[in-house]
């Protein structure tokens, strides 16, 4: 049964289309976390030149929460990398069965 549904073209397209899908969305959420990041940074080093101990310790605090942004922007590459090897280990399924395919095309034609 498997096996069936995995030979038909529609899995095979769905899973790829989904992949991309899965990839855009990782690369968006990283390029904005890391926007995010580096505004978060720009005015935690302002706050923190502040004369204030309360601006100070904002500062540090959007300096803590532009870490962990990079942290996430990090996380999120790595997942679009391993959705780009699952792509890649489906590009040879998608080979197979266009070959399975034109080979029997070329039997029904050969056949006739």
């Amino acid at each position: 049964m498997w096996a069936k549904i995995k030979s038909a073209g529609w899995f095979i397209t769905g899973t790829t289309v989904l992949l991309a899908v899965g990839m855009a969305l990782a690369g968006a959420r990283s390029t904005k976390l890391k926007k995010r990041a580096g505004r978060n940074k720009a005015k935690a080093v302002d706050l923190m030149n502040g004369k204030t101990s309360a601006e100070i310790a904002k500062g540090r605090k959007l300096r803590d929460s532009a870490d962990r942004d990079l942290d996430v922007a990090v996380e999120a590459d790595k997942l679009m990398e391993q959705r780009l090897e699952q792509w890649s280990d489906h590009d040879a399924d998608l080979d197979a069965i266009a070959d399975r395919f034109n080979s029997r095309r070329v039997r029904r034609a050969a056949g006739d």
